[in-house]
C-alpha cells in the first residue's frame, strides 16, 4: 500500500497457555467484537525521561530539526528522469492542472508526545511544513499509506513524489500540512508498528495536529488564521487511519469528549483503504490471491503485538504456515531497512529459490510450499507460447521468462500463507481454538464502518478494479453511511490507470486537493452522494 520490516520472533519454550475449547461461529465474533474497545494492553516499557511537564516517557526526546525552505519549481526539475513514466505523466498532469502550487514553503521534522497502542507515553515524530510568507490558513493533515522501512516515513523523508510531498507541494505555501509517523517508525523505530490498532494509530494523528499547530506558533513564530478549518486525507492504510481519526474526533476516545472543535475539524478525503478488515480478508480468501503478501505478516504481527485478545498469548507463528515464515518476512519487517516492493522482490527470489511448483507440499509436515506467482514475458529465444497469465515463479521455468514487476503483476495464495484452520474459520466453518476466534474478534474490533454515525463530510474515493484493497470497502462504506448527507462516493473508473500503487499517485497528484478544498471552503455539499471517473486516467 505504498505508493511510488519481527522484530524476528523469538521462539520462547514455555508450554502456551491451555484454554477451552469452544465453537464459535463468524456471526457470533462479529457480535461480540462490537463490545471490545480496541484499547490496547499496558505492556512492560521502562519510563526513561520525564519532559518538562514532568510527563514520564518511555523514550528519550529527539532533537530538533531546523526547517529548511523548498521551492516547488526546484523540486519538480529534481524528479525529471528520476522518476517512473507513471509518475512522471502523473506529475506532468498535475501541473497542466494547477494542482502543483507555484510557490515556497518551510518544511521539518518535529516531535511530540502521545500514547502508545500499550498505553505508555511516548516520543512520536512527524513532519509538517507552512507558508514561508503569511498565516497558515487551513490545516491538512495527512495519514501515510502502508511502509515497512523507515527512511520512508514522513519525518525522514522530503522526497517530492511521496505522499508528504505531493500534499505540501499543493497545500504548504498556504496552509499548515501535518504528517505524523505512526508508531513503529521515527523516534520509535525500534518498537512493533501498530498495524490496524486502528483507535491508537488514531489518537497519535489528533495528538500530532495540536502539537505541530503549537509548534507553529511557539517555536516557529508562524500564526494560523483564526477561521481555520482541518480536513484529514489518507490513501490505502492512511484512508483506514483518516476514518479512525473521524470516528474518534466525532464521538471521543474512550472517557474522553469530542475534540471535533478544539482542532476545527471539517471532514476526511479517504481513497481506497481497508475499512473493513474481516471483508478485506475474506475476499484475499475467496480469490486465494494477495498482490501484497506483506498485508499477512503485518496485520498478523500488528495485532498479536498489541491487541488485548491476542498480546502475550499468540504468536505470528500460530497463524502462519512456517514456509512462509521460513522467507525471512518477520526479519525484514522487523528491520524496517526494506521497502514493500524490496519484500516483495525478496519473496519472489524466495519462491523461486526454493518452490517445487503449484500444489507441491512438503513431505516433512504436509503443509504448503509458499509460491509467488508472476505475469511474465517470455525470453526471445525460448520456444514456450506467449502468455499473460500468472505462472508460478520457481526454478523450474525461470529461465524462460522476464518476469513484470508493474503493480498487480505478482502475488501469493493466503492458502499457503495462513493456516488451514484460520482459512477454514474465515470460510465459515466452526474455530477449532480460541485463537481463530480471537483474532477475527481483533479484525472486526477495528471496522470503522460500525458504532458511529458522521456528522462530518466524508469524501470516499475508490478504485473499481484496486488488485490490493478489494472494491468490497467501498461497497461497505456505502452500505454504512450512505444514508447520511455526510457521505460522498468516488469510484474511479478509468481504462489507464486501475492498479492500486498507480492510482495512489493519480489520487494525491489529480483529485485529493480539489475534494480537500471542497470541505475546506464549505462547498462538499455540493457534490454528488456519488460520482464515477471514466476516461483515460
Amino acid at each position: 500500500m505504498q505508493l511510488f520490516c519481527v522484530y524476528y520472533v523469538k521462539i520462547h519454550n514455555k508450554p502456551k497457555k491451555q484454554t477451552m475449547k469452544i465453537k464459535y461461529t463468524l456471526p457470533t465474533i462479529l457480535a461480540l467484537a462490537l463490545m471490545l474497545s480496541t484499547s490496547c494492553h499496558k505492556d512492560e516499557d521502562h519510563i526513561v525521561e520525564e519532559d518538562d511537564n514532568g510527563i514520564q516517557t518511555i523514550n528519550s526526546k529527539p532533537e530538533d530539526e531546523d526547517p529548511i525552505v523548498l521551492k516547488n519549481r526546484e523540486l519538480l526539475s529534481e524528479l525529471d528522469g528520476n522518476v517512473s513514466d507513471n509518475g512522471s505523466f502523473v506529475i506532468e498532469q498535475a501541473v497542466r492542472a494547477g494542482n502543483w502550487e507555484d510557490g515556497e514553503y518551510n518544511t521539518c521534522s518535529y516531535s511530540y508526545i502521545s500514547t502508545t497502542a500499550s498505553g505508555q507515553p511516548v516520543w512520536l515524530t512527524g513532519r509538517m511544513a507552512w507558508p514561508k510568507d503569511g498565516d497558515a490558513k487551513n490545516i491538512v493533515v495527512g495519514c501515510h499509506s502502508t511502509i515497512t522501512d523507515n527512511a520512508s516515513c514522513p519525518s525522514k523523508s522530503i522526497s517530492p513524489i511521496s505522499e508528504c510531498g505531493i500534499a505540501s507541494a499543493m497545500f504548504a505555501s498556504n496552509s499548515l500540512v501535518v504528517f505524523p509517523d505512526y508508531e513503529g517508525f521515527g523516534s520509535t523505530a525500534d518498537r512493533p508498528q501498530a498495524y490496524l490498532c486502528q483507535e491508537a494509530t488514531a489518537r497519535q494523528v489528533v495528538d500530532g495536529i495540536a502539537a505541530a499547530r503549537e509548534e507553529l506558533v511557539k517555536r516557529h513564530h508562524g500564526s494560523i488564521h483564526d477561521g481555520h478549518k482541518t480536513v484529514v486525507i489518507g490513501y490505502s492504510q492512511g484512508a483506514a487511519v483518516a476514518m479512525a481519526v473521524q470516528k474518534y474526533l466525532e464521538q471521543g476516545f474512550p472517557g474522553e469528549q469530542p475534540k471535533t472543535e478544539a482542532i476545527h475539524f471539517a471532514g476526511i478525503v479517504c481513497a481506497d483503504g481497508p475499512y473493513d478488515p474481516l471483508a478485506t480478508i475474506k475476499k484475499y480468501v475467496s480469490d486465494d490471491r494477495l498482490y501484497m503478501p506483506a498485508i499477512a505478516p503485518l496485520m498478523v504481527k500488528g495485532l498479536c503485538e498489541t491487541h488485548p485478545l491476542l498480546a502475550g498469548r499468540y504468536r505470528a507463528d500460530d497463524f502462519l504456515y512456517a514456509d512462509f515464515l521460513n522467507s525471512g518476512i518477520l526479519r525484514w519487517i522487523v528491520d524496517k531497512t526494506h521497502t514493500v516492493n524490496e519484500i516483495q522482490q525478496s519473496l519472489c527470489d524466495y519462491s523461486i529459490d526454493h518452490s517445487l511448483g503449484t500444489g507441491e507440499y512438503e513431505t516433512s509436515t504436509g503443509d504448503p510450499v509458499f509460491t509467488m506467482y508472476g505475469q511474465a514475458d517470455l525470453h526471445p529465444d525460448s520456444h514456450m507460447s506467449q502468455t499473460d497469465g500468472y505462472i508460478a515463479m520457481n526454478v523450474i521455468n525461470n529461465d524462460n521468462y522476464y518476469w513484470r514487476t508493474t503493480s498487480g503483476s505478482r502475488f501469493a495464495p493466503p492458502s499457503q500463507m495462513l493456516k488451514k484452520e484460520l482459512l477454514d474459520f474465515i470460510n465459515g466453518k466452526s474455530a477449532k481454538s480460541d485463537a481463530h476466534t480471537n483474532f477475527l474478534m481483533a479484525l472486526e474490533a477495528n471496522n470503522m464502518l460500525t458504532g458511529w454515525t458522521p456528522t462530518h463530510p466524508m469524501v470516499v474515493f475508490h478504485s473499481k478494479y484496486d488488485e490490493v484493497i478489494p472494491f468490497v470497502n467501498y461497497e461497505n462504506a456505502k452500505r454504512a453511511f450512505s444514508t447520511t448527507a455526510m457521505f460522498h462516493g468516488i469510484i474511479y473508473n478509468t481504462r489507464m490507470i486501475k492498479m492500486h500503487n498507480d492510482v495512489g499517485l493519480i489520487f494525491y497528484a489529480l483529485y485529493m486537493s480539489n475534494y480537500a478544498y471542497s470541505i475546506l471552503n464549505s462547498k462538499a455539499y455540493a457534490l454528488e452522494p456519488e460520482t464515477t471517473i471514466d476516461g483515460m486516467y
